[in-house]
């Protein structure tokens, strides 16, 4: 916009200089007129004279020769300012290309980042001639790592192994996630006895213990019910075999062979925490909300709870750190290491 106002200035400037010329070459000849006229006894014979009538008329030629002139520039610099505001517009058309196909890329999930880019193409916001761009994605799903602090959508275990190490801790509650953390390691011992029986790693033993019982040796680690009897919420009637009151650890084991945490030594991060997360149900996946089981306390949960069992809250939010923060917070203090074997 502001060169096609600079141009046309530049125009109105040039037609008011010509246009002073032409006046001042009408005065001139006016001026010529009078004198000759005087010279020839006051006759008017001006028009008469060969010479005085070619210089009016070169006069006249060269000022419609500069209005011409100033014209074709005129029309020149409206013509470029034509073509740079076609130039900008496919810049920007460009431009928006590009924003689009990174924004579709911007996750941790190959199949989320191909399917919102064949949207982008299929519905022709993004013009593919020849389907190259179609083709390379469905070749090599791109894809781009999520924001630090993000969670990325929740489609498999490949994607909690990248988020883990993503989300940042709640600043504000981490008291309560140190508080909770030292539990965990003082108990150690304890969950290594069930973890030799299970081959699951003492500390996510530790972590379920936190979660479901707050910390309580005298409850069931299915779902925090007490020793004396077997379970009565869901899972009930656990564990199958043995008689009340039951050790912790026997009622333990149970739980952990019901829910495969078993043998979770042997899987990577990203399993053992979609194994975890199943512990307490994958139901938050059908409400797009990240399970607090995991995410509590980290940037990766937003809110939403289920206040019972089968019932779900959007209002409601966590008050207890989930298994991330608490594996982190080990991780940090150097009780574990998720990036080997401990």
């Amino acid at each position: 916009m502001s060169n096609t106002v600079s141009s046309r200035s530049t125009d109105n400037a040039d037609l008011d200089r010509l246009e002073g010329e032409a006046r001042l070459a009408e005065a001139r000849a006016k001026l010529l007129t009078a004198e000759h006229v005087t010279q020839d006894g006051n006759k008017k014979t001006w028009w008469k004279d060969g010479q005085l009538n070619l210089l009016i008329i070169g006069g006249i030629v060269t000022i419609m020769g500069n209005l011409g002139v100033a014209a074709y520039n005129g029309y020149e610099t409206r013509s470029e300012d034509r073509l740079k505001a076609v130039n900008d517009l496919d810049l920007q058309r460009e431009t928006a290309k590009s924003d689009l196909l990174l924004s579709a890329m911007r996750t941790n999930d190959s199949k989320a980042a191909q399917q919102n880019n064949l949207f982008f193409i299929d519905s022709g916001l993004i013009a593919d001639p020849g389907d190259k761009l179609k083709k390379a994605v469905t070749k090599y799903f791109p894809v781009l790592p999520a924001p630090s602090g993000a969670v990325p959508s929740f489609l498999g275990p490949s994607d909690y192994a990248q988020a883990f190490w993503q989300v940042s801790l709640d600043a504000s509650q981490m008291s309560m996630i140190d508080n909770e953390a030292n539990k965990i390691t003082a108990g150690r011992q304890t969950f290594e006895t069930v973890a030799k029986a299970t081959h699951a790693p003492w500390y996510v033993v530790g972590v379920v213990w936190m979660l479901e019982t707050g910390g309580d040796f005298s409850t069931h680690l299915h779902n925090g019910d007490p020793l004396t009897a077997q379970t009565v919420h869901v899972p009930a009637g656990r564990p199958l075999q043995g008689q009340p009151p039951f050790t912790w650890e026997a009622s333990a084991i149970d739980a952990i062979k019901l829910y495969k945490l078993d043998n979770a030594d042997t899987l990577d991060l990203g399993d053992m925490l979609d194994r975890l997360e199943g512990y307490n149900g994958y139901g938050y996946r059908r409400h797009q909300v990240s399970s607090p089981f995991l995410w509590a306390f980290t940037s990766g949960y937003a809110g939403g709870s289920y206040v019972a069992d089968g019932v779900f809250a959007s209002d409601v939010k966590w008050a207890r750190p989930g298994a991330v923060a608490l594996l982190r917070r080990l991780q940090d203090r150097r009780a574990i290491n998720l990036k080997g074997t401990n």
